[in-house]
């Protein structure tokens, strides 16, 4: 069994993209009558499913569709061949979803039931996505909160000297004229911060007013996020919220253990229409995406 990638259509995604369907408003409702703790009227309810709420509840939804087309391919694979001599290829973004659901589905007593009803098979593949997610987790939680935390701080910070500095003080300096900080400026958009972060940084060093601004330097070293942490390599994901969903704080990031979903920020900088896409050189938006790839 070969599967060549992740589909971008689920139960959640028509073939059209749209997500406010009425399938998918029965879903939101069904998840609303579910909650115990508050009482919901329809009138509260947002039916515009494009972000919110709604929308992390829908693309849980999509991820776990997802995880069920792989589950019911590798179970049919095993009525097929019993000797189960059949080699299975899986996409690394499969793979990942596919460990972040069973990874869920396992923090919830009554999910046991599913787990114990599996085929062999199946079995095999959830061993393989507990080794996976210990691989490119942190050894012990310390590390793992400390990190959450660091993370969490480090973006607040970022985004009050961003607020202060570049978008107010910097700016008012180039419409008052002063072309150099019209240079500076054009720094942050420079595409090297997505395709080649390390000279993109060296750039900013590079540059007199940024060395000179101490609220600057003072985040330089948080503006990226090295996978290496210590002796251990993370992969970055999504923080698992308390609801087991997606965090609803973005900026929230944790290891494979403590996430939800990978954390792929070039999903947030390009559109994810490929088709409309040109990828011919000397493209720019098509160059960026496929270095970001």
């Amino acid at each position: 069994l070969v599967l060549i990638n992740s589909s971008f259509y689920s139960e959640v995604k028509d073939n059209s993209g749209n997500l406010n369907t009425l399938p998918n408003y029965v879903t939101v409702l069904k998840h609303y009558a579910d909650d115990d703790i508050t009482v919901h009227k329809l009138t509260d309810i947002n039916v515009n499913f494009a972000h919110g709420e709604n929308y992390r509840l829908l693309m849980a939804e999509h991820d776990m569709s997802l995880f069920k087309v792989v589950v019911q391919a590798v179970g049919r694979v095993e009525r097929r061949d019993t000797l189960l001599k059949t080699e299975i290829f899986l996409p690394r973004d499969v793979f990942r979803n596919v460990a972040f659901q069973f990874a869920a589905l396992s923090e919830d007593s009554a999910n046991e039931v599913v787990s114990e009803s599996m085929s062999l098979l199946n079995h095999r593949l959830m061993e393989e996505c507990e080794k996976l997610s210990q691989s490119q987790s942190f050894s012990d939680a310390e590390q793992r909160h400390a990190f959450e935390q660091a993370i969490v701080e480090n973006g607040r910070r970022i985004d009050a000297v961003h607020k202060r500095v570049l978008k107010t003080d910097w700016i008012n300096q180039v419409r008052a004229g002063k072309l150099e900080y019209l240079e500076l400026c054009n720094l942050f958009r420079d595409s090297d911060s997505f395709t080649d972060p390390l000279r993109w940084l060296e750039k900013l060093q590079a540059n007199s007013l940024y060395v000179a601004n101490r609220q600057m330097q003072s985040i330089h070293h948080a503006l990226f996020i090295d996978r290496q942490q210590g002796n251990q390599t993370i992969l970055l994901c999504h923080k698992r919220g308390p609801d087991g969903l997606v965090h609803r704080n973005y900026s929230a990031l944790s290891d494979f253990a403590g996430g939800a979903r990978e954390y792929r920020p070039e999903l947030t900088l390009f559109p994810q229409y490929r088709n409309d896409v040109d990828f011919t050189p000397g493209n720019l938006v098509g160059e960026l995406i496929r270095e970001c790839n």
